[in-house]
Parts: structure tokens; C-alpha cells; sequence
């Protein structure tokens, strides 16, 4: 519960943070801290997951306000990605899982063994829990940069059919965004 608590808090943290500058998001961030509420009514990690999946579809409802630059986003799609933003969020996780296992092993925990994730959905499903927590304010914040700053533009994609894949110009790009992130407090 905590995972999901701590994912949803920092979600919001970027809503207040982009509402205090202007940009309407009252109402999404009602109805977060609304399912926010329910989290400790949950009875097993099914519907855990559900409450998690209904904050993330309206955060998400939410970028198309933040963003500054033209894009197309309305909705979470993972493999493969379908547009400039989906890949985004697909490469910023990868890279967020991968920082997460960097520290549980060194911190000895096993990885395997996940509150949240099984198993059966990735072999260490440990990064995965903990990830959710930081992808707010970590990855989720470079992507906000990234577009409002226009780093990265669909310039740097390859498009190949109804899918896009971010080119290695773009992938340097974010990285070195996302290694930035990682040096602030």
C-alpha cells in the first residue's frame, strides 16, 4: 500500500508543482487524492493494482496540459510504444527499473521477491515496486523537460508504422537528462 501511496503522493507532487504555475489541475488532483483515500480499504493487491491503474489514467489524463510542445498522447500504451511520449515513458522506466535493481543489490535484498509485482510479470519484480515511488519525480520530470524544452522533438524518433522508437541522438538526450535528475535532491 505504501508503494502505491508513495507513487500517487509524488504523481501529485508534479500536478501541484505545474498547477502553482498556472496550468488548470484541480479537478484530476481532486479525484487523485480521492482514490489516494481508498488505498488502505484495498483487500488484496488486485485491487491495489486497480487504484494504481485509476490514478495513473488521470494523471496521464493530465500531460497534454503540462506539455508546452505539440504532441500527441491520450493514453498509456507500453509494448510496443505508439507515439513520441509512450516511448519516452517506456525508455525513462527501463532506465529507472535499472537504477532501482543497481541498489537493491546493493543493499543485499533479493530482487525476486515483490510485493506488488509477481514473479510471473518479470523476473525481478523487487525494481519494479520500488520504481513506481521515483518514476514521478524522476522520470516522469525529465520527460516533462524534454518536451517543454523542446531536448527532444519527433524529429528524434523513427516512426515504422503506427509505432515510434526514439533514434540514439534522442536517447543520449534523455540520458543525459535522467543522469541529472539522479544528481538532485
Amino acid at each position: 500500500k505504501n508503494f502505491i501511496k508513495g507513487a500517487a503522493e509524488n504523481a501529485l507532487t508534479n500536478l501541484k508543482y505545474y498547477s502553482y504555475r498556472g496550468v488548470e489541475l484541480e479537478d484530476e488532483m481532486s479525484r487523485i487524492r480521492e482514490l489516494i483515500s481508498t488505498i488502505d480499504n484495498a483487500f488484496n493487491v488486485g485491487s491495489l493494482m486497480g487504484t494504481e491503474g485509476n490514478i495513473k489514467n488521470i494523471y496521464y489524463e493530465c500531460w497534454n496540459k503540462i506539455f508546452k510542445q505539440e504532441v500527441e498522447f491520450e493514453r498509456r500504451v507500453k509494448n510496443p510504444p505508439d507515439n513520441m511520449i509512450n516511448s519516452l515513458i517506456s525508455f525513462g522506466n527501463m532506465m529507472m527499473y535499472s537504477v532501482c535493481l543497481n541498489e537493491i543489490y546493493r543493499t543485499g535484498l533479493i530482487p525476486s521477491i515483490g510485493y506488488l509485482h509477481s514473479p510471473g510479470d518479470n523476473r525481478l519484480p523487487l525494481s519494479y515496486d520500488i520504481a513506481e515511488i521515483f518514476k514521478p519525480v524522476i522520470t516522469d520530470r525529465v520527460i516533462f523537460r524534454v518536451i517543454n524544452l523542446e531536448i527532444i522533438k519527433e524529429k528524434d524518433f523513427d516512426k515504422k508504422g503506427k509505432l515510434m522508437f526514439m533514434n540514439e541522438k534522442a536517447k543520449r538526450k534523455f540520458v543525459d537528462e535522467f543522469e541529472e535528475r539522479l544528481k538532485t535532491t
